[in-house]
């Protein structure tokens, strides 16, 4: 016998195959002999546990078998290594230690019986959490692995649901509610794999986001009905209280563990319970509730906007408190925004009813920013943030397509509410006497422009004079963008901004021309034009701006501008590719291949956001031709885009060490991506940007 463990000591770590010689084969042989497992149980559960760092799969899976061939054997050893599984858990440091408890754990708390080993099997489900935290937590792909451990043992065991509930939350040392975002993530997937049975349950988690495309199918659920809405409501119970309830904001891992339940939720969940905690809370401790709003209400798969009345009145009061609330603030209401936005498309009398208590509340933020409801708030910092506050509204509703008026009979209409918000900016913006607080109002005129059926040539105007006569660059450049943003999104728009692409967008064009510090302003000055003019080939300057050594189609605008401001830059090249400039591309023989050049250069050398919308950019102009053909005329421009890129390609792989410097991820950008004015929407890009004006 006392060989037998000396042999063992020497070939526990030594190379795999002694390993595995060891586990599978010496040892193995002697377990056969119930009279040395039964006396030496303890002995062997310690040299099992001592195996917790092996990395190689068959070292592991030889340390597996020879386990569950002991656990057959002899109940003594069974109750050994739950011991030992116990006792050593605290030890567990690594992703292979994680590992291998868990696939211990779940193996031991399968062979113990049902009901009197009940105890016993919750305990180590308890100890489980601790490994589960730390591979969910981990940045090494080592949870679909733990997922499948703990999945596997909880659909075998449905009878151990409400206990690993339980172990979801445990006390920290000075007495502070911790929670297993582990065992909370794998929990959820057992019991969330298909609707629930339960009235008021119209949506639940679709078939696409109900299982990471990492993580392994999990076996069938022998979960009953009634038990996985019981645990179901335990974990709303336990995220209402311990997430938006608790002492500490929530992580955004916390959040994201819950993601399951929060898709899953019915109607009558969100009303009866989930609201009701937001409120409750909101109401004395509001920037660990409102940091929860900012992650939960795009999660949520029903239609949000039945409770955001009763949320966005409370969530507008802290606009005004201390600036890290303010900030809070600002997110919540822009998460609700976005869910609101995402069921926009609804046209039940509800959804319409809800959309104008949203615009009510937004007309309410006017009313403070413009003085007409109480005395103008005197700090800057307050002025800033209701108007970002007014653009995060802004998103709530969908930008309508106002030629094709039957389309959208029965939505809400709130170019009324966007236009008299307009006009109010307007007036805003030209007595504003900060910096800062102009730009967040210019931001916010920029995204509700586009809401508007019509826009009221005084604030044309003002647009147009800002971009010419601001004594602050930085100004002059946010008055282009809400010009930029009104044409990008809402083609209807286009005729009245024609004045302004005349004068002021072609003087910012001439200057960027031989100012390279104005290149940002002329790329959107540039962009204005081609998308408002009806010619733009018989004036020179727009035909020497999309020459191929023009500094606003240079292949360094792939890398030298980053998220809004890229966009911007990815649209230019929509819209010099667009039907509607051929004649100008007729003109400038070059304009075409420097466009497609930059577009390409955006696909190799941009940030990961900027190759993303290349790719949706190139994708688009390639199926559609650069806009809305009749018949073949959009396939065979669709065709002539694609070689134009080839030939951008091939020029490129020819010329390789021409291309720009990778950009660099630093979300800084040469034209105002980091400031407030940057309203810019992905969906503003989807749209085509070859519609006449």
């Amino acid at each position: 016998m006392a060989a037998v463990f000396a042999k063992a000591e020497q070939s526990l770590f030594s190379k795999p195959q002694e390993r595995i010689f060891l586990w599978l084969d010496t040892l193995k042989g002697e377990i056969y002999d119930r009279e040395f497992l039964d006396s030496n149980a303890a002995k062997l559960a310690s040299l099992v546990i001592s195996t917790s760092s092996y990395e190689d799969r068959a070292s592991s899976q030889a340390v597996v078998t020879f386990v569950k061939e002991s656990l057959k054997r002899s109940d003594v050893f069974l109750k050994a290594f739950a011991a030992a599984l116990v006792k050593g858990s605290s030890s567990v440091r690594s992703n292979a230690d994680a590992i291998s408890f868990l696939r211990w754990i779940s193996i031991v708390v399968l062979f113990l019986p049902e009901s009197s080993g009940k105890k016993a099997a919750a305990k180590l489900l308890e100890v489980a959490s601790t490994p589960l935290n730390l591979l969910y937590s981990s940045p090494h792909l080592r949870w679909p692995a733990a997922r499948r451990s703990i999945v596997s043992l909880l659909s075998q065991r449905p009878d151990l649901l409400l206990d690993a509930v339980a172990s979801s939350k445990s006390s920290s040392a000075n007495g502070s509610v911790v929670l297993n975002v582990g065992m909370i993530a794998a929990v959820l997937d057992v019991i969330i794999r298909e609707p629930f049975k339960k009235s008021g349950s119209d949506r639940s988690l679709p078939p696409s986001s109900s299982s990471s495309s990492s993580s392994p199918a999990a076996p069938r659920s022998r979960v009953p009905e009634t038990l996985r809405i019981q645990v179901k409501d335990e974990m709303l119970k336990l995220f209402c209280s311990e997430v938006i309830g608790g002492k500490e904001r929530p992580s955004r891992e916390t959040l994201f563990a819950f993601r399951r339940l929060l898709a899953a939720l019915t109607v009558d969940d969100v009303s009866n319970v989930l609201v009701p905690a937001f409120v409750r809370v909101l109401r004395r401790q509001s920037d660990v509730a409102m940091t929860a709003l900012a992650y939960v209400p795009p999660m949520i798969q029903i239609d949000f906007s039945s409770f955001a009345a009763e949320l966005i009145p409370l969530i507008i009061q802290q606009l005004r408190s201390k600036e890290s609330v303010r900030a809070l603030a600002l997110d919540s209401l822009r998460s609700i925004a976005q869910a609101i936005s995402n069921h926009s498309s609804s046209r039940s009398s509800t959804s319409s009813n809800n959309l104008d208590l949203v615009a009510k509340q937004a007309v309410s933020i006017r009313a403070i920013l413009d003085g007409s409801a109480e005395a103008k708030p005197k700090a800057v910092g307050e002025r800033v943030t209701l108007a970002l506050a007014l653009q995060a509204l802004a998103e709530a509703f969908r930008v309508r397509d106002f030629e094709k008026k039957e389309e959208d009979k029965d939505a809400f209409d709130v170019a009324p509410v966007a236009e008299s918000i307009c006009v109010s900016l307007a007036n805003v913006i030209k007595d504003e006497p900060m910096e800062e607080a102009k730009i967040a109002a210019l931001g916010a005129l920029g995204v509700w422009l586009p809401r508007c059926s019509a826009v009221a040539p005084a604030v044309v105007t003002q647009i147009d004079q800002g971009a010419q006569k601001d004594p602050k660059e930085v100004v002059r450049r946010a008055y282009l963008r809400t010009a930029v943003n009104a044409v990008v999104e809402s083609p209807h728009l286009r005729p009245s901004f024609k004045a302004m692409a005349e004068t002021t967008a072609a003087k910012v064009v001439t200057d960027s021309l031989t100012k390279p510090l104005l290149r940002f302003d002329g790329i959107q000055a540039l962009l204005l034009a081609l998308l408002v003019l009806d010619d733009t080939v018989s004036t020179p300057l727009w035909t020497a701006a999309v020459k191929a050594d023009s500094l606003l189609l240079h292949p360094s605008n792939a890398s030298r501008y980053q998220g809004t401001d890229a966009r911007v830059v990815l649209a230019l090249v929509s819209a010099l590719l667009s039907p509607h400039q051929a004649a100008l591309r007729k003109k400038a023989l070059s304009a075409e291949a420097a466009a497609c050049r930059l577009l390409v250069a955006a696909l190799v050398v941009g940030t990961k956001e900027t190759r993303a919308l290349a790719k949706a950019t190139a994708r688009r102009l390639m199926s559609e031709g650069g806009g809305v053909g009749i018949g073949g005329s959009e396939i065979r421009r669709g065709s002539e885009i694609a070689a134009a890129l080839v030939a951008a390609a091939a020029f490129w792989t020819a010329n390789s060490t021409e291309l720009p410097a990778l950009a660099v991820e630093s979300g800084v950008s040469g034209g105002i991506s980091g400031s407030s004015s940057s309203s810019f929407s992905s969906s503003s890009f989807s749209s085509s940007f070859s519609s006449s004006p």
